[in-house]
């Protein structure tokens, strides 16, 4: 896990918030010690909620599920969320029948470094439709 989950910490260990050294590709979301730390614990306590941390690598795996299937090019902060919705749907958090919404509100543009790093290198084709029909008849859904 990154070093930046002391919420997630300080939640499931009943213990104060300690301050910490950031360090996570989700830099817009991360944080040494959060705002308002003891508001947060609270809200997420009394609303019977839970917290779960993801690594880098599941952010980055899932910023190329929502492209990959959703079309979204989100950046990593935002991406976090359906890390996190992937991992709590695997601990059976979230129950199969249950529905969520996940709201993005980062653009990949924002972090175009870690975008190249969450998808296969593009190919590079003519601007023509037959080629590229060609092409993804060849190569099938990867």
């Amino acid at each position: 896990m990154c070093s930046s989950d002391l919420l997630v910490k300080a939640f499931h260990t009943h213990s104060p918030c300690e301050v910490m050294e950031e360090k996570t590709l989700a830099d817009s979301i991360s944080v040494g010690i959060p705002r308002n730390p003891i508001k947060a614990l609270h809200a997420v306590r009394t609303s019977l909620g839970t917290m779960i941390d993801v690594s880098d690598q599941h952010i980055l795996d899932a910023m190329y599920i929502m492209g990959k299937h959703e079309g979204i090019f989100g950046e990593p902060a935002a991406a976090a969320a359906c890390a996190g919705l992937i991992k709590a749907r695997h601990l059976n958090i979230i129950k199969p029948h249950e529905t969520v919404t996940i709201i993005n509100t980062g653009n990949g543009l924002k972090d175009p470094k870690h975008a190249v790093s969450a998808t296969q290198e593009p190919k590079l084709m003519k601007p023509d439709i037959d080629i590229l029909i060609k092409y993804l008849e060849q190569e099938g859904e990867q």
